[in-house]
Parts: C-alpha cells; sequence; structure tokens
C-alpha cells in the first residue's frame, strides 16, 4: 500500500485507521483515514473537516477522543462534544450508549472484503470505497433487494 502507513501497539495493527462520523442511524457523514499509529483525539479536527459541520450539531464520542484538542476542535465548529461512557462492566459486556451505532456501521462496512483487507493502494481510494459501501447500503435501504450486495 502507497502512502503512510503506521503501527497501532495497544490494537496490533499495521496499516491504517478509518475514523468515521456517522448520523444517529449509523449513515456515513464524514471519513477521515490515518496511518494506524495516529490517536483518534489527533485525527477530530481533520474528521470534523471532512463533513458538513452545518448540519451537524452534536457529537457523541468515545473516551479516545477525550482531552483538550477534540474538544477546542468541536467548539470551533459549533457543536457541543459529548464523550459516552457507562458503567464499568463487571463480568459481563455491557453495552456503552450510543457506541453502538458506530460498531453497527462498521460492521456494515465490513462486510466489503475489499474494505477489511485494505486492498487500496491509497488512503483516498479507500475513503472512496467507503463512501461506495454507503451509497450501496442507501440504495438497498431503497429496493428492499439485494442489487448491491458487493463491490
Amino acid at each position: 500500500m502507497a502512502g503512510p502507513r503506521g503501527f497501532d501497539g495497544a490494537k496490533k495493527i499495521d496499516g491504517i485507521r478509518r475514523h468515521i462520523l456517522v448520523d444517529t442511524t449509523g449513515l456515513l457523514l464524514g471519513v477521515h483515514t490515518t496511518p494506524a499509529n495516529i490517536q483518534d483525539r489527533a485525527a477530530f479536527a481533520d474528521l470534523l473537516t471532512a463533513c458538513d459541520t452545518n448540519t451537524v450539531t452534536k457529537v457523541w464520542a468515545d473516551k479516545g477522543d477525550t482531552g483538550t484538542a477534540p474538544a477546542e476542535a468541536a467548539a470551533k465548529a459549533g457543536i457541543d462534544l459529548d464523550i459516552a461512557c457507562g458503567p464499568k462492566p463487571v463480568g459481563w459486556f455491557v453495552v456503552q450508549p450510543r457506541r453502538w451505532v458506530v460498531e453497527r456501521t462498521n460492521g456494515w462496512i465490513n462486510h466489503h472484503k475489499r474494505l477489511v483487507r485494505q486492498y487500496e493502494t491509497t488512503r483516498a481510494a479507500h475513503e472512496g470505497f467507503l463512501v461506495l459501501s454507503q451509497i450501496g447500503l442507501l440504495l438497498r435501504r431503497l429496493d428492499r433487494g439485494q442489487l448491491f450486495d458487493t463491490l
């Protein structure tokens, strides 16, 4: 893969990381890809510039977006930033509030092998195929058929 790539030691992944912004139904509003070693809070400002912030008034983020940089970027864009965190799980898995929407979108994206395996040579191409996967999802919702199952 051409372009900068990184290694995330916490998740043990090599390559790129997707930062996505979705609406309350899970549809993609913005996407920004970075090398895997870039943290979420460092890419938050670029993610906000990748979407139309005129229609976004509130953003729920996970604990990876805590800190002053995401708060300042949200304030500059006129967006209310709320960190979604719930109770610590005791023994069993506990669904975190509002986070499941993004995880469901990641599941929809991962139905496309091309996006899971990162075959694209550039990050811009990867972002383009992310958008195409969401277009296919919307078209399937319109006709309830399976016309656009794969990219």
